[in-house]
């Protein structure tokens, strides 16, 4: 009885020592992680003009990527995900080759934003990239979710709002 007991105590202090340096990175994860990819959107559309063409998160960096476009001019918005702040911004005129897919983007009646909650609520998880794209003549956003480990592409038609495909990614 007796040397469970002190196997129990060893084991508290163990354990109880280590504790604190579990929580210390857990909790500092939390700090860094504070902007969600809709934070990241409102922050780039309130530094520039124009809809939404995507939006991604770089790991690496630890950085939000978002796309903005008006009819002739496109904004690369890079900003911080653990503060907020603003690393990089870009503005550069549209190109005429590209003309039809950005006047496209700003005559869609759905946006990106609203692409991306189409794309979560209809069951396939958290939205993790959403970029709008020309797919056979159609005007699309292309999302892309997580749920329980697996990834999926959900195209949502711009215009609609309707699901047209999910699918594994």
């Amino acid at each position: 009885m007796k040397v469970l007991s002190v196997l129990a105590t060893s084991a508290l202090l163990t354990f109880g020592a280590v504790a604190p340096s579990f929580a210390a990175p857990t909790k500092a994860a939390a700090v860094q992680s504070q902007i969600n990819l809709n934070q990241a959107i409102t922050i780039a559309k309130q530094k520039t003009q124009g809809k939404v063409k995507s939006v991604d998160f770089d790991k690496d960096d630890s950085e939000y990527e978002v796309e903005l476009a008006t009819t002739n001019t496109k904004y690369e918005v890079k900003i911080d995900a653990r503060t907020g702040a603003i690393k990089s911004q870009k503005q550069e005129r549209i190109e005429n080759i590209d003309a039809a897919k950005y006047k496209a983007l700003n005559t869609a009646k759905i946006d990106l934003a609203k692409a991306m909650q189409i794309a979560a609520s209809s069951g396939n998880g958290q939205v993790v990239d959403a970029e709008f794209d020309i797919e056979r003549g159609t005007a699309i956003y292309e999302v892309k979710t997580v749920n329980n480990g697996q990834k999926y592409e959900v195209i949502i038609d711009a215009n609609t709002g309707r699901v047209i495909q999910t699918k594994r990614d």
